[in-house]
């Protein structure tokens, strides 16, 4: 019987990549997947994921948390992959994957600038440039936008209910809305817009509410100089100390740390 080796997660802040040449032998196996979601491209030669033979032009995403078995199909596999945490607002274009086996096929091989999407994001992020996370987040943001929006093409992806429902919730973050405001909003009971909204998204209503607020608490401490507290106030905190405990629970560090930070290295949110 052939021993594989098993691989560790990767600890990652905001997201890593690489780019591998891989030759017939090549297969990675993690059990218990990783926390974090993984995108692969493959660029040349012939891979499997899972069950899935990918060409030239196909994109596997898989969901965190799902067992990773995958590796050379045929003779080699050039591959180029990006292990990260998406932003919040990220999260209704990732919502079609396969709840069964969480993961998403798609094959767009007339679709070059999405490959160019790719190996920027891979570059950026192999830079060593002060802001070089932040640049690749945000040619991974564009690459996963477009993705979600040729797969709309051809189907349904997400629920207008809830699409509804996050528009509403983003709009403005210092209003708080309770789960039987929103539910009534999308013509849903409580608990049926609760499961619903988990199904689509991933996260709960409450969960996804406070990673859009820290999420959004994060790009005001790196680009702005406003107070903590006026801060706090404009994504739905009245304590700042309560604030403070969240947002440190949220990235591992205080919003003055993190603000600091940007003048030394851009830590990011998870």
């Amino acid at each position: 019987m052939e021993s594989v080796p098993t691989e560790r997660s990767p600890k990652l802040l905001n997201l890593i990549t690489g780019h591998f040449q891989e030759d017939g032998s090549y297969r990675s196996v993690r059990p218990k997947g990783s926390d974090s979601w993984l995108l692969i491209y493959t660029a040349d030669g012939s891979g499997k994921v899972g069950d899935w033979k990918t060409i030239p032009g196909d994109w596997t995403l898989i969901r965190p948390n799902i067992k990773q078995d995958y590796g050379t199909a045929g003779e080699y596999w050039e591959l180029i992959w990006c292990h990260f945490h998406p932003r919040p607002h990220w999260l209704p274009w990732l919502s079609r994957i396969d709840e069964a086996d969480g993961l998403m096929n798609d094959s767009f091989p007339d679709h070059p600038e999405l490959k160019a999407l790719m190996e920027s994001c891979h570059s950026l992020s192999q830079s060593g440039d002060l802001y070089a996370d932040a640049f690749a987040m945000n040619r991974l943001e564009e690459l996963l936008l477009r993705l979600s929006q040729l797969r709309r093409a051809s189907h349904a992806d997400l629920d207008i209910r809830i699409e509804e429902s996050i528009r509403l919730i983003s709009a403005d973050l210092s209003i708080h809305r309770s789960i039987s405001e929103l539910a009534e909003c999308a013509g849903l009971s409580p608990s049926r817009y609760s499961h619903l909204f988990r199904d689509q998204i991933g996260l709960s209503p409450g969960e996804f509410i406070e990673r859009t607020r820290m999420d959004r608490a994060g790009g005001l401490l790196r680009l702005t100089e406003l107070p903590i507290q006026s801060i706090a106030s404009q994504v739905g905190f009245e304590n700042p100390f309560y604030f403070t405990l969240r947002f440190k629970k949220h990235t591992g560090v205080s919003p003055s740390s993190y603000r600091h930070s940007r003048d030394s290295k851009d830590i990011g949110s998870q």
